[in-house]
This record gives structure tokens, C-alpha cells and sequence, in this order.
């Protein structure tokens, strides 16, 4: 107790000697709550500390698996990878910082599957990615040091049917030019040819679909118009053309070939799915490929162009074809 009667407040009291016990007392409690109060606090500072560590850790984690052969996760397109241990991960002298259980392995063409099973049994390990499209496969097992990985990548490289054997290594840089693709055509450079397919983001649906490897189901088109140009050079490719077919060029009403000598039928056709590998005009659908199926239906035969008529650009009953002129016999009973 001071001299206006107060109890002291700090925990660090000197030493009272032959004081009053009461303060004695006071003192002994008080320090024994200020060493309650560090070691509480020192036990709030380790599990702050080990939330930060763990936080790192997962940060790592995450970091390593999107830095090392990121996963595609998406095995009914044949591309596939497991995430990367961050344990594993070292500093080596010969390959950089990988990590030390993981090889990739690229096999030459028409070398089948079963040669990297074979490979990742022998190392006691597995196949945990692929690429398919280039014959690459990701192989586990179990290493902790770098000489372990350099005798594995060695022993892979021994076998038959093997092209390249390599760590699982960081991409560091940016690749610079220009993206290859149907719409890189000078096509669509021309004045406003390329305005629609931009406004509905056709071209980034197109790197989608391609790089998602998602299957794709069968898809049948019917085109309602002319007939499609037999000759017609974008009517190619791996979709199929069905119906109603024609050699006859487009022509004027004084005779003159216009559009290239595509009718309207065959240009709403390229609309839809011309060959985007070959250059040119490129199909909206067109990268259904082998799954997309057209079918062309020429609507102008039969009874409603059967009456021949005089060429007559003011009468709307007059429709002038290649072969001629002739009512459309609807518009002619509605007149």
C-alpha cells in the first residue's frame, strides 16, 4: 500500500521485507498473475505462429501444384495430372528446384500406354498424369534425394520405345507471338468481317472447347434454302454434308456469276459450318467437326416456282433463279 492508500498496480513489486503481510500477500498474488499472464501469452504467440506456418505450408502447396505440370483433371479428354507433394520439392544441383519423386516420360509414336506402366512398375511407383495427344506420361514414386531421381531418369531412359526422359521441372518466362487459330485468317482482318464473331466471343469459345478436351455429342443441322453448291470448296473437312446438292453457278439476272457463284443456300451452309482448318471463312459450328451433321433441303422446287414468269426486279412475286425466272405461287394468290 502506498502513502495515499492504494494498492499497487505493476506485477514487478520490490521486495517488502518485514512490511505488512496483507501486502506481502498482494505482491505474491500479483506475480504469480503476471506469470500466468506471459505463459498465456507466450501460448497465444506459438499458435499464432503455427496458424502463419500452416497458412505458408497450404499457400506452398498450392503454389507448387499449379507451377508443376498443373493439373487438367479431365480424363475423358486423355490430359490428366496429380497434384505435386511439397515435400517433395528440392534444390538440386543438376535440374533446379523439382521435385525429387516425379519424371516425366515421353514416348516415341505408336509406342502404346502399356510402356510406361511397365516403367513406373519397375520403379516401384505409378502413373499419376498424361497427355495423351503427345504420348507424355507423369510418373511417382518413391524418392527423397537427388541421386535417387538421376537413377530413375536414367533407368527410364534405358527402355525401348522411349523418346525423352526429363524432371518435372518449373516453366519460367512468357512465350511471345502470335496464337495460331481459324480467326487469325487475313479473312477477318478486312474492314468489319470479324465484328460478329467478336460481339458473340466465338474465337474465345473456340480456344475453350479446344483446350477442355470435353467430348462432344453428335449435333444434325437442316438448312431450309438453295441447294449447296456441289463444288463448294469449304463444304469440306470432317463434317458431314448431306441433301440436296446443285453444279449450277449463282448468277445475276443478266447472267453475270455473282458471290463467287455461291447461292444463298450455300452461303448460309459456310455460315454455319465451313472448314475453319483450311483457311478462309470458318463455321460457327464448324469445330464440332466429325460430330456436326448438315443437311441441305432445297425449298425452292416443286409447286411454289413452277409457273416461268418475265424478269421484273418490281414485281415480288418474281423470283429469278440460274435456271430462269418464276412466280412464287404463294405470293401470287396473296397479290
Amino acid at each position: 500500500m502506498d502513502n495515499m492508500g492504494n494498492m499497487p498496480s505493476m506485477p514487478n513489486l520490490p521486495n517488502l521485507g518485514n512490511f505488512d503481510p496483507a501486502a506481502q500477500a498482494y505482491a505474491a498474488q500479483a506475480q504469480a498473475l503476471a506469470l500466468a499472464q506471459k505463459k498465456k501469452k507466450k501460448k497465444r504467440m506459438i499458435i499464432a505462429i503455427s496458424v502463419v506456418v500452416g497458412l505458408l505450408f497450404m499457400a506452398t502447396a498450392g503454389f507448387l501444384a499449379v507451377k508443376f505440370l498443373p493439373g487438367i483433371f479431365n480424363k475423358g479428354g486423355g490430359s490428366y495430372s496429380s497434384f505435386v507433394d511439397p515435400t517433395k520439392v528440392m534444390s538440386t544441383t543438376e535440374y533446379g528446384y523439382v521435385p525429387v519423386s516425379q519424371i516425366t516420360v515421353m514416348l516415341k509414336d505408336g509406342v502404346d500406354r502399356s510402356k510406361a506402366q511397365t516403367i513406373a512398375s519397375d520403379l516401384k511407383g505409378k502413373i499419376t498424369g498424361e497427355i495423351k495427344s503427345i504420348n507424355l506420361y507423369l510418373i511417382d514414386f518413391s524418392s527423397n534425394s537427388e541421386g535417387e531421381l538421376t537413377a530413375a531418369i536414367a533407368k527410364a531412359q534405358s527402355y525401348d520405345g522411349v523418346d525423352i526422359v526429363s524432371t518435372n521441372s518449373m516453366v519460367y518466362g512468357a512465350i511471345k507471338g502470335t496464337q495460331g487459330g481459324p480467326f487469325n485468317d487475313p479473312l477477318y482482318k478486312e474492314g468489319n468481317n470479324s465484328k460478329n464473331y467478336n460481339n458473340i466471343g466465338m474465337s474465345d469459345a473456340y480456344k475453350i472447347l479446344k483446350a477442355s478436351g470435353m467430348n462432344l455429342n453428335p449435333v444434325k443441322v437442316g438448312v431450309a434454302d438453295e441447294p449447296l453448291r456441289d463444288d463448294f470448296s469449304e463444304a469440306t473437312g470432317k463434317t458431314k454434308f448431306n441433301g440436296d446438292k446443285t453444279k449450277d453457278l449463282q448468277k445475276d439476272m443478266n447472267g453475270n456469276i455473282e458471290d463467287g457463284g455461291n447461292n444463298h443456300g450455300t452461303l448460309v451452309t459456310s455460315v454455319i459450318a465451313a472448314n475453319g482448318d483450311n483457311g478462309g471463312v470458318t463455321g460457327v459450328a464448324s469445330i464440332m467437326g466429325d460430330k456436326l451433321d448438315m443437311n441441305i433441303s432445297n425449298i425452292y422446287t416443286g409447286k411454289n416456282y413452277t409457273t416461268p414468269a418475265i424478269p421484273d426486279p418490281n414485281d415480288p412475286t418474281k423470283v429469278t433463279f440460274s435456271d430462269g425466272t418464276f412466280y412464287h405461287n404463294t405470293l401470287l394468290k396473296l397479290e
